[in-house]
């Protein structure tokens, strides 16, 4: 995001720019700030602003109808320990406000004080569901809290997210990420949590996966996953794809990089086979390659940060090597 801020910074021309030169590292520090502002929205959770949310005990005429027609919303805090049942009825607008964090931070291990009747009792919740109605499927007409105590386990759903996978080894050896499952049912015992897991892929590579299992060892303290899960830790998050690229990677660390066979692969690879000239009396020409050939080795020369024509020299290089070899055989 910044890059991209900077590129069309960068861009303005040259008579303008000169004007709004003192003005750009202040621009760039704010925009870092509020990306920094964003990350830690959606990663973290302020316990000392709690937020209140208000509901009044629900009375026998609080209908589904009636509170459609008056814009309110049914609501549960389900029972636990000595804490018994407790009905309430909320505002649409106020409802409505905590789907759409939901939505846009993955607001489900948000902390609420619900405030029971004007302050007569409240309790610390968090959201376990909220139910749509089926025909008018805008409307909210249920949401369920599950009261929270520290020093019990607490049920909350919880994103598992992947931090700095540009950076990563998996990443940087051609390794495509392909996610399968990122939630999970946890239980907390602490009086503060995270908002989101993070999965520690330090260790893995392409074609290894990151399970249930990997994620019990990385769970920060006081957070256990739910017992739901105990006989499905084989079971994956995220998959590390292999690719071209971490093929590549393997055969360099093999020592057994062949650029004129590396070739072929990228054209097989997708769906362009090169055909082989075989050896004949005259020998094969070894200083050309094809349009074809030139396109995809000039993708293979990005995909491996190298130089195309240092590249090219090395693939003809082999080519005359082999049709050598061939003509001693005869």
């Amino acid at each position: 995001m910044l890059k991209a801020i900077t590129r069309r910074l960068h861009n303005i021309p040259t008579k303008d720019r000169a004007i709004l030169e003192p003005y750009l590292d202040t621009k760039l520090e704010l925009d870092h700030r509020r990306m920094h502002k964003l990350y830690k929205d959606r990663t973290t959770i302020d316990f000392e602003n709690i937020p209140e949310f208000f509901g009044w005990t629900r009375q026998p005429h609080h209908t589904l109808r009636y509170n459609r027609q008056h814009k309110l919303v049914a609501g549960l805090i389900k029972a636990r320990d000595e804490f018994p049942e407790v009905n309430l009825v909320h505002n649409l607008k106020d409802v409505t406000s905590i789907e759409s964090s939901i939505g846009d931070n993955f607001g489900w291990p948000d902390p609420y004080t619900v405030n029971i009747d004007e302050d007569e009792d409240e309790a610390r919740c968090v959201v376990e569901d909220i139910v749509f109605h089926k025909i008018y499927r805008d409307w909210p007409m249920w949401v369920v809290w599950n009261r929270y105590i520290p020093g019990k386990p607490n049920r909350m759903l919880m994103k598992v997210v992947i931090d700095d996978w540009e950076n990563s080894e998996c990443k940087w050896r051609g390794g495509r990420l392909e996610p399968r499952k990122d939630v999970v049912w946890v239980n907390s015992y602490n009086e503060e949590y995270p908002r989101v897991l993070i999965a520690d892929i330090k260790d893995k590579i392409p074609g290894q996966s990151y399970l249930l299992r990997d994620l019990q060892r990385d769970l920060p303290d006081g957070i256990e996953l739910s017992p739901e899960y105990s006989r499905r830790m084989h079971e994956p998050l995220f998959m590390f794809r292999k690719s071209i690229k971490s093929y590549i990677y393997r055969e360099m660390i093999n020592n057994s990089f062949d650029i004129s066979r590396m070739v072929d692969i990228e054209m097989a690879t997708i769906g362009l086979p090169m055909e082989s000239k075989k050896p004949t009396e005259a020998g094969v020409e070894t200083n050309a390659i094809t349009k074809q050939e030139e396109e995809k080795l000039k993708k293979l020369a990005k995909m491996l940060n190298k130089d195309y024509e240092t590249l090219k020299e090395e693939m003809l290089a082999a080519r005359e090597k082999k049709a050598k070899e061939a003509k001693k055989k005869k």
